[in-house]
């Protein structure tokens, strides 16, 4: 491994820290002062490269490395999951960011960490043992974006302890955040143990090995019991196995690629509703404290203010009951109008609708006849192309012959050519064995001669034996010259050995030579004998190859017509008919629909005259756990209370600091665990046309430190209500404190002010709840 250079490791200091400061931990004791300094230190883009480059030199791009993490908004907040599969849509995330909720929305971001919008994700595995779920976004949502590569079995057991390691996340869905740490090693085949402190907002985060730039695996954050946080990684090839069950058993169409709404805090239907809160004062929301041991509780309402089309900046009772007043009286005079007037609407009704359905019948009529007549038309042209049949056969079969003749004439000239080229073969054969037999007369008569040759030599040695033993003989007792003769005799002898020896050699070359000659001509008539003959049929073939597909096309058609088939292009007729089967279809639905009226009654036609005289849209109630509704002025309203926890601020030597930071907390009613609510999930339940009509008076930076929003109908004073908060110093065991009836009857009283009250959502009415003793 590298090492690191003291700037690299200063560097990854500082991010280290940033990434803290901007984590749900640190952000949860911070005042809306410190968050505008702490936007300022937030990872970017361009400092993760710069961190990259400092620690070690990646292979992969660090765009495409960043480009795979992906925002996750559930009903309870936002979560982090990261792109795994780009051509089946599929995000790996934490189990734990999306148990039990019905709202799931995916957030890619561009390549400077801009979000672009939101998508609909549908949830489609989900593993709780190893705390992983998969879910699925339309990959024309996330086109052009690269997918996480996991780490291979064998590159996780290549491993070394120490390596450093970096996850990111998107714990706050606005932006991407970079916390590093180190690689202890394995823990097993489905954990890996590594040296870093992240917080629930990591929780489905890749981990980035620094060396390789490789996905070695998820990071995990969850609570085993109250208060006490786990956290842990599970290895990418454990992540795999499960990506892999899931993929093989994905069915179903996948979610919508359409863009969904922005979150309403930042909706831009805030300009179209601008008219209706001209005029009024600006609104300034109470805000109310109790403390809870190192930590303040601040209450702030309302938040969300709401009622059909009408917004009000909820400054003064007086102005908005005196315009809803005018709306009642105009409503009241129209109501009276319709009844005056129901039973002459209702009569119009029967004869609108009589004369809908004779009018949807005579145009039935005036199809059915249009479409017999294209019938008979279509019945018409069929017979004439029936008539021609046989004429077009026999046309056919003359086609056919006529190619067939002159196939036959090329098939006869191959022939013609594969003999010549036989003929070929045969007198080259017969020019090989002619050759081979001269070759041999060649060698035998150089033997003969080599033999004579040799024969002479015998007769000359002889002689010169012969004519030395007589020189001898006739030399008597003389011995010198005796030996003279004999020493002549040899001499002769070595010399005809000498010409003997050379006339073999030459003979014997010669021979040798033809021996030659002769092995390599019988080769050459083996292989002309054996190979077959050398005959190329590739022009002929050519040549008939179009003709055969012309023959097989004039065969099929002529076996079509033979069969019955008839060769009849009857679109256009089919094309008219269809069309006249549509119309005729609408009107039977259309027929359907008017003898599936029914009339309304007298008192529904007035209601709606009222509605339309009062210009409403359709209600709707903050859900919450005892089903009260608040309503102000006769209209029905959702309305939230924020809760923030806020650590309480200590001098140090280095300034004031926040003495705690915030993990979570909970609100409980009557014993009842009470869920936050999440702005997004309001405006997800509402209508798509009653959305334009929901203001919200919510500043999205108080997210950022343990800021929850509940119903507003949770704090109704008829019951206890309690709230548990866990601090970092505290993560086992919660801080438990029951609101003061002070604080409860200031909040209802801050509402009493406005003009609100509250009912219960039941068919009798209930009267108010007396507040707690």
């Amino acid at each position: 491994m590298k090492n690191w250079s003291v700037m690299g490791r200063f560097f990854l200091t500082v991010l280290a820290l940033a990434a803290w400061m901007l984590s749900p931990q640190a952000a949860a004791g911070c005042s809306s002062e410190h968050l505008v300094d702490q936007a300022k230190e937030r990872q970017t883009r361009e400092q993760v490269k710069e961190f990259c480059e400092f620690s070690y030199t990646f292979e992969a791009p660090i765009d495409e490395i960043l480009n795979i993490v992906i925002g996750i908004e559930t009903d309870s907040g936002m979560g982090t999951g990261f792109l795994v599969d780009a051509e089946a849509g599929l995000v790996l995330t934490s189990a734990e960011v999306v148990r039990d909720s019905k709202h799931l929305a995916a957030s890619p971001t561009d390549e400077v960490g801009v979000p672009l919008g939101k998508f609909e994700a549908k949830l489609v595995g989900q593993d709780d043992e190893i705390n992983l779920a998969l879910l699925q976004v339309n990959a024309f949502a996330l086109y052009g974006f690269p997918q996480a590569e996991l780490a291979l079995p064998e590159v996780m057991a290549e491993l070394a302890g120490g390596d450093e390691v970096f996850a990111i996340g998107s714990p706050l869905a606005e932006e991407q955040f970079l916390v590093a740490g180190t690689n202890l090693g394995s823990s097993g085949e489905e954990a890996l143990q590594i040296e870093m402190d992240y917080g629930a907002g990591f929780s489905g985060a890749p981990l980035i090995h620094v060396p390789t730039a490789a996905v070695i695996g998820v990071t995990d954050y969850r609570y085993v019991r109250r208060g006490n946080p786990v956290r842990r990684v599970i290895s990418a090839p454990r992540a795999a196995i499960f990506i892999d069950k899931v993929r093989n058993s994905l069915s179903g169409e996948p979610p919508s690629d359409e863009m969904l709404s922005e979150k309403i805090t930042r909706s831009v239907n805030l300009e179209k509703l601008r008219p209706h809160v001209e005029g009024l004062e600006e609104f300034s929301p109470g805000a109310y404290h109790q403390s809870v041991g190192p930590a303040s509780l601040q209450f702030i309402t309302p938040v969300i203010v709401a009622r059909h089309d009408f917004v009000t900046a909820d400054s003064h009772a007086e102005q908005m009951v005196q315009e809803v007043g005018q709306r009642q009286l105009r409503a009241r005079e129209a109501s009276q109008l319709a009844i005056q007037e129901a039973e002459n609407q209702i009569a119009l009704l029967r004869g609108e609708w009589a004369g809908e359905l004779n009018d949807l019948e005579t145009s039935k009529i005036k199809l059915v006849e249009q479409k017999t007549r294209i019938q008979d038309s279509l019945e018409r042209a069929r017979g004439k192309a029936e008539q021609g049949q046989a004429k077009q056969v026999r046309k056919l079969e003359s086609q056919r012959g006529k190619f067939q003749k002159i196939k036959d004439k090329i098939l006869a000239r191959m022939e013609a050519a594969r003999e010549k080229a036989g003929s070929a073969k045969n007198k080259r054969l017969e020019k090989l064995q002619l050759n081979k037999a001269r070759f041999e007369e060649s060698r035998a008569k150089i033997e003969s001669k080599a033999e004579a040759a040799r024969a002479r030599a015998d007769q000359e040695r002889e002689k010169v034996r012969q004519f030395s033993a007589d020189e001898i003989e006739a030399a008597g007792d003389d011995a010198d010259l005796v030996a003279t003769i004999k020493r002549q005799s040899e001499a002769d002898l070595r010399l005809i050995d000498a010409d003997q020896t050379a006339d073999m050699e030459f003979f014997q070359a010669d021979i040798n030579m033809l021996n030659s000659r002769i092995a390599d001509a019988e080769e050459q008539i083996k292989a002309a004998g054996e190979g077959d003959v050398v005959f190329d049929t590739s022009p002929f073939d050519a040549d008939i190859a179009p003709i055969d597909d012309e023959i097989e096309t004039i065969s099929n058609q002529i076996a079509a017509i033979q069969n019955g088939e008839v060769v009849f292009d009857s679109s256009a007729f089919d094309a008219e008919i269809a069309e006249i089967d549509e119309q005729l279809a609408q009107l039977d639905a259309q027929a359907a629909e008017v003898e599936a009226r029914e009339l309304p009654s007298p008192a529904e036609l007035a209601d709606a005259a009222a509605t339309a005289a009062l210009g409403s849209v359709p209600s709707f109630y903050a859900e919450d756990q005892d089903f009260y509704a608040i309503e102000r002025a006769g209209g029905d309203y959702a309305v939230m209370v924020r809760v923030q926890a806020i650590p309480k601020i200590q001098e140090t030597t280095s300034g004031r600091q926040f003495s705690d930071s915030f993990e979570r907390m909970e609100l409980w009613r009557g014993g009842n665990l009470i869920p936050a609510y999440h702005p997004g999930r309001l405006m997800q339940s509402l209508p798509e046309r009653d959305r334009p009509y929901v203001w919200v008076r919510d500043d999205s930076e108080a997210n950022y430190y343990g800021s929850y929003t509940y119903p507003a109908a949770a704090f109704v004073p008829d019951k206890p209500v309690s709230i548990k908060l866990w601090l970092s110093s505290s993560p086992d065991e919660p801080i438990e404190v029951e609101l003061s009836k002070e604080v409860l009857g200031t909040v209802w009283g801050d509402f009493e002010t406005f003009g609100y009250k509250i009912r219960r959502r039941t068919a009798e009415a209930a009267p108010p709840p007396a507040p707690v003793e």
